[in-house]
């Protein structure tokens, strides 16, 4: 499995003309990053969609064990970026207060894993 790198769009033509220079082999196909961050920018997962977003994840090279440690590892900042933008989005009083709850509620979700729901 190779190395994915994440690289400015402004610059998709000199990256194009530098892979066809070093005769660079490219792959296409989905990046897995949306698949592990899923749980943290959907409404919810079911048993079921977990299953199925592992499952995809396992055949782009990535063990179930591996997925939940970078979940793991990446899931405060995501859940704080979610609250941060929705917060500054609606800047609602309100609303703030339910942000509030849903972290807080998101945070201890983290030490549970969706299979023991």
């Amino acid at each position: 499995m190779g190395n994915v790198i994440p690289f400015p769009a402004n610059k998709e033509i000199a990256l194009y003309e530098f892979v066809v220079h070093n005769s660079i082999t490219t792959v296409c196909g989905k990046d897995p990053w949306n698949l592990i961050a899923e749980p943290y920018l959907e409404q919810g997962q079911d048993g079921e969609e977990y299953r199925k977003t592992v499952e995809h994840l396992g055949q782009l090279g990535f063990e179930p064990s591996e997925v939940e440690a970078i979940r793991k590892k990446v899931g405060p900042s995501l859940i704080a970026y979610n609250a941060f933008f929705w917060e500054w989005y609606m800047l609602d009083p309100i609303f703030e207060s339910q942000v509030e709850a849903n972290l807080r509620w998101e945070l201890e979700a983290l030490n549970q894993s969706p299979t023991e729901s």
